[in-house]
């Protein structure tokens, strides 16, 4: 039997990005549990041949949701500073306007975001529910950036997940921001220092700060 590896993350923490490694350098096609994901074209690129694969390779599915209790199958977890992860949810979510976040401000939705458990049960809440799990690995969105390939072989190594020999090549994060501007935004580290307001970054650390400390982040600007 085939076996399901979920590829979870916070919104914006670099999941995209990890299934075109998996499909770009390895082959392997991936879905979704969002049927309607935007992306258009390089949605629909990430899926082809999902279904068709050999079954002795794993089926990476994509989830932002929290992980059920019950739920046992490996996964890759993909960690970004939150800080990162709200300022480009943020953007994000003005661009695609749920619940009418176009007509608020950047700082507007950003402070709603980050004060809000509402979505995907807030930052550190979804992170310490999906790393104190068994059977995931953990891949940092910053060492993402760096090796690609190695973040997303060594995670796959940590399960026992074997993923077939490297045979393409990755497309550049400058060349998907030209590509999908919709999700690939900068692509870059520590732009929250750029774009997060002091009184909001205070909040953050306030609600999340201890899950922060606890995976290596600094506070600092």
């Amino acid at each position: 039997m085939r076996m399901r590896v979920w590829l979870a993350s916070f919104p914006r923490s670099g999941n995209t990005f990890s299934r075109f490694v998996l499909k770009e350098v390895y082959g392997i096609a991936s879905d979704t549990v969002y049927p309607n994901e935007a992306g258009g074209k390089l949605a629909r690129f990430l899926a082809e041949t999902a279904g068709e694969q050999p079954s002795d390779r794993p089926w990476f599915t994509k989830t932002h949701e929290i992980t059920a209790a019950d739920e046992s199958s490996p996964a890759v977890y993909l960690v970004r500073d939150g800080r990162d992860a709200y300022v480009s949810y943020a953007h994000f979510a003005r661009l695609t306007d749920p619940a009418g976040h176009a007509a608020m401000s950047f700082d507007e939705v950003l402070r709603m975001l980050v004060s809000s458990p509402d979505h995907f049960g807030g930052w550190s809440r979804h992170v310490d529910t999906w790393t104190q799990r068994k059977r995931t690995a953990i891949v940092f969105y910053e060492g993402l950036l760096t090796d690609p390939a190695g973040a997303i072989e060594r995670a796959c190594l940590d399960l026992g997940v074997v993923l077939p020999e490297p045979s393409g090549q990755l497309t550049t994060i400058d060349e998907l921001r030209t590509k999908d501007p919709l999700n690939f935004r900068k692509g870059r580290a520590a732009t929250w220092k750029e774009e997060m307001p002091a009184d909001v970054e205070r909040v953050f650390w306030k609600l999340h700060g201890a899950t922060m400390t606890r995976l290596g982040y600094a506070r600092n600007r």
